[in-house]
């Protein structure tokens, strides 16, 4: 937000001092004043915020999420929301969000980023969805049940089609504690298809080895490798191999453009809500129908986030 271009007001709310201290120690390493002025007030209530706000980032955790959105809804006038995901952890508060921001008219994106990337956009326009696109993400060092949402959301990108469901699950039996406190991970695989009957393989296993992004088309074959700071990308067009080392920028880089381009164009190129929602909803459904399996316990609650 530091980066912002034109002049703004960014209101910060975390209920830890700990928290707000280091956000804005943060800020002020980034931010350099020039011709434009970037005012950070920080509050521990969304009481103290203003009236209206041209756009709020709910960046919680997924358990306050929704609680969070009701709050600043009920007494605040928002004009626009981006959301982090995952979004929620029961399917119930999906819907009970869609009918808020539909009621209340408030154009909302989730932050499902890889479809924003130029190189992502890049790499659609060489697909051919007239040929079944076999998509598979594959590896050890990416977490299955926070970051499957970012793939079946490129998924739905570069297919065109904004439906999707999982068809088979096999899951291991153990869960994996997630970094973050009181939330699980996932390992195993799953597979899903949208209506098109474009397929979507997902595996985790144990080890060390980053993701890859294997896309099968035709007779064009796209392998995508994780690195720390770009991708390998190597592309078969069906007679010769050619590869690639692409920037991928990071979400600090590119998230004062979403903001700006929301403000001044009352859209992005983030995934609305509504769409999210149903992509979302696959995967919190299959993650609590294979917890109830393993555990023998009526599970509503996808602890992921």
């Amino acid at each position: 937000m530091a980066n912002l271009e034109k002049t703004a007001t960014v209101h910060l709310v975390d209920i830890s001092d700990e928290s707000l201290k280091i956000a804005k120690e943060r800020f002020f390493q980034v931010y350099k004043y020039n011709f434009k002025r970037i005012e950070l007030k920080c509050h521990k209530s969304i009481n103290d915020l203003s009236e209206k706000i041209d756009l709020a980032i709910v960046a919680t955790n997924s358990d306050v999420r929704s609680e969070v959105i009701r709050e600043v809804t009920q007494k605040k006038v928002v004009k626009n929301f981006l959301l982090e995901k995952v979004l929620f952890q029961t399917a119930d508060e999906y819907f009970l969000i869609d009918d808020i921001l539909r009621g209340k008219d408030i154009p909302t994106w989730v932050n499902c980023c890889m479809r924003e990337k130029d190189f992502y956009k890049k790499l659609k326009t060489k697909l051919n969805l007239d040929k079944k696109i076999q998509m598979k993400v594959a590896g050890s060092l990416w977490a299955m049940g926070s970051s499957s949402i970012h793939f079946i959301d490129l998924f739905s990108y570069l297919t065109g089609c904004n439906d999707f469901d999982f068809i088979d699950c096999d899951l291991d039996k153990n869960f994996i504690n997630s970094k973050r406190a009181g939330f699980k991970e996932f390992s195993g695989r799953l597979i899903g298809k949208n209506s098109q009957g474009h397929s979507l393989t997902l595996c985790r296993d144990d080890g060390n080895d980053p993701y890859r992004i294997d896309i099968i088309n035709g007779p064009k074959k796209h392998e995508i490798t994780d690195c720390i700071d770009h991708v390998v990308y190597k592309y078969f067009d069906g007679e010769k191999e050619s590869i690639e080392n692409v920037e991928i920028p990071f979400q600090s880089q590119t998230t004062h453009q979403l903001v700006q381009q929301i403000i001044n164009n009352g859209c992005c190129d983030l995934i609305n809500y509504h769409d999210s929602m149903n992509l979302h909803l696959p995967l919190i459904r299959i993650l609590i129908h294979h917890m109830q399996e393993i555990t023998g316990e009526m599970i509503k609650v996808c602890p992921i986030t």
